[in-house]
Formats: structure tokens, sequence, C-alpha cells
């Protein structure tokens, strides 16, 4: 934990400056998660349970109803601040902004209220889960699903808010929250709308405009803000595209665009100097030219030059899916495959230990044949069970390896697994790699929207009978039958 000198705000290990005035941050002796304001109850409602953190404007802490059992989060301004009209004027903006914005990706307000024994303060949801920074300062890379998703969950928060006239301007992993639902399952949250800026007051009335932040002020983080935020420009929606770019680049190359040893000098790049295309950086050479553009587009010095809205850009994202999961698999799912390639040229590769499937008319299969489908897109597990049991089969959906393993525990020798290749978690190929080591001898059938010619013979060499795209599943009664007739036989 590191502390802020100036202002006393708490950030993670790796962070190097403030976010909020640019000082650079010093090591914090003391965590210091407990103080005298735990165990007190506010209002007969909220027992301060234990410290969660702090920001230069307020202290949050977990605390539990009085009367429900149900566990929020309460968010007190600090004492120093609570003589300030500008700095109640701000908390309440910020409470009422959330409280408006009501959507899955914003962290949701349920309070607000002034009590004697501790001031300000405002009740949250609780989040089960870690902020996005703990995440990356744990795992040195994320997988091409999760980095989608976050980005994705982040934009559409970043619509609803833009919809409604407010502007974040301290979009940063920080700031995103990844409340956890298991088996390495998320979904994300955009929380501290502490230095929002209301463009449009129609949707919120009764602040005092005199005491909310305009331009004149320099307002964010170093590392994401936006060329006009650091010149104290006109700041509108596409403020939050470039801070979103910001982190799109650090989520896929691990770096962010700009760095230096003061605050003054990543500002001043972020004003002069073009940043290295993603696909530059160590270890990023899969990055699809594409992709390249649409992150380099959100960090266009001028805003007209960047994407027109959060929606034009989730837009744009979708039409990169397919090709930048292929990329990424191409570099990250299979081991050695170059070297494998250029040592078995011209041999092609077969599945091992697996009956051979023979070319049977499709037929209805016998009742009650078990049918493990893995994918985590739950609209296609839906489909391909609806699919399968008109053939005649009962299906079971996993949406991850963790839930195959437990599936499998309790039917050990289901007829055939049909797994997607992109998971949570551990990917298509780890599974089929378990599956082997466990002797599965059932049907494998990969279904998956890669359409990489080395993924396809990796499957194939992990024992994969068959790999299908997602165009292409209604081959599966033909290839079930196949193997039913094989092991008939």
């Amino acid at each position: 934990m590191r502390s802020c000198p100036r202002c006393g705000a708490k950030f993670s290990a790796t962070q190097k400056f403030c976010g909020t005035d640019g000082v650079e941050l010093i090591d914090d002796p003391d965590d210091g998660e407990l103080d005298d304001l735990v165990g007190r109850i506010i209002e007969g409602r909220y027992r301060l349970l234990y410290r969660l953190g702090e920001g230069s404007g307020g202290v949050v802490y977990k605390a539990r109803h009085t009367r429900i059992p149900r566990l929020l989060a309460v968010k007190i301004l600090r004492p120093s601040l609570a003589k300030s009209r500008g700095a109640i004027e701000r908390f309440r903006r910020e409470v009422g902004v959330q409280a408006k914005l009501d959507h899955p990706n914003i962290v949701e307000v349920m309070d607000f209220g002034y009590a004697p024994e501790v001031g300000y303060y405002m009740v949250m949801e609780f989040l089960q889960g870690e902020p996005l920074c703990d995440r990356l300062e744990r795992e040195e890379e994320l997988g091409i699903l999760e980095i989608f998703k976050i980005v994705e969950q982040c934009a559409r928060a970043l619509q609803v808010a833009h919809d409604h006239g407010v502007i974040h301007r301290d979009v940063k992993a920080e700031n995103l929250f990844l409340v956890g639902r298991g088996n390495d399952e998320f979904d994300l949250r955009l929380v501290d709308f502490g230095l929002a800026k209301i463009n449009d007051t129609e949707h919120f009335e009764g602040f005092d405009a005199r005491y909310c932040t305009y331009p004149g002020e320099m307002v964010g983080t170093p590392y994401t803000m936006s060329p006009e935020q650091i010149a104290a420009g006109n700041v509108d929606h596409r403020s939050d595209l470039y801070s979103l770019g910001v982190l799109f680049y650090e989520l896929l190359t691990g770096a962010v665009p700009f760095d230096a040893d003061s605050p003054h000098a990543i500002v001043r790049k972020h004003l002069v100097e073009k940043p290295r295309p993603p696909s530059q950086q160590p270890d990023a050479d899969w990055i699809p030219p594409a992709l390249d553009e649409l992150v380099l587009s959100l960090l266009a010095k001028e805003p007209d030059d960047r994407p027109a809205s959060a929606r034009a850009f989730l837009q744009a994202l979708e039409q990169l899916r397919l090709p930048a999961y292929n990329a990424w698999a191409d570099a990250h799912m299979v081991e050695s495959v170059t070297h494998r390639t250029k040592s078995k040229k011209g041999k092609k590769l077969k599945a091992r230990g697996r009956p051979k499937l023979v070319p049977v008319s499709p037929k209805r299969a016998e009742p009650l044949r078990e049918v493990l489908v893995v994918d985590d897109e739950a609209a296609v597990g839906f489909l391909l069970r609806q699919h399968l049991a008109r053939e005649g089969y009962a299906c079971s959906h996993a949406h991850n390896v963790e839930e195959a393993r437990a599936w499998l525990r309790e039917h050990p020798r289901p007829f055939a697994i049909i797994v997607d290749l992109i998971l949570p978690g551990r990917d298509g190929l780890s599974f089929l790699r378990e599956l082997s080591q466990i002797g599965y001898r059932g049907l494998v059938i990969v279904c998956s929207g890669l359409e990489s010619r080395e993924i396809r013979e990796e499957a194939l060499r992990l024992g994969a009978n068959a790999v299908l795209t997602k165009v292409e599943v209604h081959r599966l009664p033909q290839l079930l039958a196949a193997h039913a007739a094989a092991v008939s036989a």
C-alpha cells in the first residue's frame, strides 16, 4: 500500500503518483485497516465493520445493516472536508450521479445522509471481488476473453453515463471493480464518480453549479488523462473514450502508452507524443492491425478523431472479436506450434486414441446418451442443447472448465463432450489435455469460433475427434451418429 503525503489518499503498491494531485507517493508503513469509527452504528441502521480503503475525498467501510442481513459499503466524507461547502456539494453530486445511473455495470447507491457521529455518508452495494488494478498486479496478463469483457462492460457503463450528460473523467483500473460470480466468472462495476462532470444539467436538479468542476480545472490521473483534460479545456464524453483507450492498451500489452519519472513528463507525452502501436510492445506482436487501429483511434489527440461515442466503439469492437480471438489463440494457446509445424511439415496430424469416425447417415441416437457442452456463452449452450435434445441426447451445460470438472466427477463416462476453446479461466486446449490425462475415451468435438489451422491441428493432436466452427453445428448429429456406429461395430 502507498499513500499521498499531501492528501492522504491510498493506492496500490505499484502506483507511482497520486491520482488526484500528481504528488509522488510514499510507502505506507501502516495500512490502517482499523480506526475509531469501526464498530459505530450510523443512524441505527449501518454498523461499520472494517475499513476497506480511502481516497482524497472519503473513507470506505464495509458495513452491515442492523435490521436486515445485508452487507453494504459506506463512504464517509473526510472530516477535513466536511466544513467545505464545495466538498459537500461535490459529495452530494457523486451520490446523485451514481443513483441516477441505474446500470448493472455501475455501482449502486442506496442511501445518503448526515449523522453527527460520522458526518456526511453514502451507502452503496458491497462488492465481493477485487479492483482491476489488483488483478493486473497479481497476473502477468489476462486472456482475450477477459480483456474484451472488461472493455465492453466499461464501455457500456460509460455509454449510460454519457447518455445522461455525465463525464466520469477518471476511468482507470483502480476505478473498475471485478465482482466475482464464482468459477473465475465476474461482472464489472465502474465506481468513484467523485471527479465526474455534468454536461447536461437537465438530468440532475438541485445541484449548486458554483461548486461543480468545470473547464479551468485539471482533474484526473496523469497516466490516463486526455489531452483536453490536461489542457483544462472543454471536456466532453470523448475524453472518457481516450482514458478507455489507455485501459485497453494496458490490458492488451501490459504497458501504458505513456510513462515517465514525473507527472509533468507523463502529461507532456499525452499532449505531444504519438503512442507506439500496441503490437510494437514486447510480446504483443499477435495484435492484428485492425485492433491496433481501433486502440490508436481512442488515443487520438483530437476528440474529433476518436470514435463518436462508446456505442460506436462497441460496434467497431464487435467486428474485431473473431480476428482478435484467433490471433490471440495462435500466440497463446498452442505450445511451440511453430517448431512442431516445421518438424512435421507435410504430415497430417490426426487424433490419437479415439475411435475412427466413419461416414454414416444421421439417425436418432439412443435415449439418454449423455453429452456435455462446455461453452461460456449461455445462448450458444442453450441452442446446442436444444439442437441435440431433438436428436435424443441428454445434454448438460458447463460454462467453464471448473464446472466441467465438477460435472465429470458425477458423470465420468459421458457419450460425448463438445467444447469451446475460448473459455473463462483455463482454455479449451487445457481441458483437452486434462481429458487425455484422465483417460477419457468418449467422443470429443471442438466447436469454436476460432478458425486457425494451427489451433485445429493442436486440438486434434490433443485428442479431439473433430474440430468444427460454430457455423457448422448442423454437423453435430452426424458426427455423434458416426461415433455411435463406430463404438457399436
